[in-house]
């Protein structure tokens, strides 16, 4: 019986070794991979970097047990050749990851995404790009760039001139993701341009243009509620957005120089800038 208890304790020694050894591996090649990514620049898809040999060697040399590292090294090897210009490159490697690492399951869902990118932005191949986006939602139901997909559904609707699917599908973001204030945010900026767009058309009465600048000044109330205070380039886009829409509704510059004021000193309760002291109210506010 001792016999038997002292094999069975040396087993589940040496496993516990294994699965110890596999652990500081996996994190081994996680911090392996991190040095390589923390040299990427934060807007990679601008391009002006290379490192496609350093991933390609981390995938080569290291004796990986975690599919993850794997994973997450071919999509950086996918942005590259996106970033760089090399379209059919970047689709080739996004798909090869999918299709050789599927249990990486969010690198599959970035990989996924990057293809409607590369098809939209580099290729300009509408329906494709549809077709990526819509393998995200309905095979990466619940992850990071669900939302994000969606988006860019209503986006591409947007760039092929449906502005009527495009309207419906923003507003299956501000109705399926409403904890994102991010993506609710850009959904309500891009909606605002859509109307800001449809109201110079020269076939519109002037009662027809204004109600469609109307309609933008709405949505872009709402992106500039749900933008995030930390997503500035966002909020100076909202700002400017606002700015120009009671401009073009108005014919003249005082509301929306009132907005610009409004923004300045309301929210910080500073009027020492101020000429007239008297009370600051929000022009957005009856929109």
């Amino acid at each position: 019986m001792k016999k038997i208890n002292t094999i069975t304790t040396i087993i589940f020694i040496v496993l516990v070794l294994i699965f110890a050894v596999k652990i500081i591996s996996a994190q081994t090649a996680r911090s392996a991979l991190d040095d390589i990514v923390a040299d990427i620049p934060e807007k990679w898809w601008d391009g002006g970097w290379d490192k496609v040999s350093d991933l390609t060697r981390f995938i080569n040399e290291e004796p990986h047990t975690n599919n993850e590292a794997v994973a997450k090294a071919r999509y950086w090897i996918g942005c590259n050749y996106y970033a760089n210009r090399e379209h059919l490159k970047a689709i080739d490697e996004f798909e090869a990851l999918i299709q050789q690492y599927p249990d990486a399951w969010f690198a599959c869902a970035m990989a996924q995404f990057e293809i409607g990118q590369v098809y939209l932005y580099r290729i300009y191949d509408y329906q494709k790009a549809l077709e990526a986006y819509q393998k995200v939602l309905t095979e990466y139901p619940i992850c990071e760039v669900t939302s994000q997909a969606q988006r860019m559904i209503a986006y591409t609707y947007l760039q092929m001139g449906d502005h009527e699917t495009a309207k419906a599908e923003y507003e299956k973001i501000l109705r399926n993701y409403p904890n994102n204030k991010l993506e609710t945010a850009k959904a309500y900026w891009e909606m605002g341009e859509m109307f800001f767009g449809e109201s110079l058309d020269k076939k519109l009465t002037q009662e027809q243009k204004d109600q469609k600048l109307k309609d933008a000044l709405s949505a872009y109330k709402q992106a500039n509620l749900y933008c995030p205070s930390d997503e500035s380039d966002l909020e100076e886009w909202t700002v400017d957005s606002i700015v120009r829409a009671f401009r073009y509704l108005d014919g003249n510059s005082g509301r929306a120089d009132a907005f610009v004021e409004y923004q300045r000193y309301a929210e910080t309760g500073d009027t020492t800038g101020l000429a007239d002291k008297g009370a600051i109210t929000d022009p957005l506010k009856d929109f």
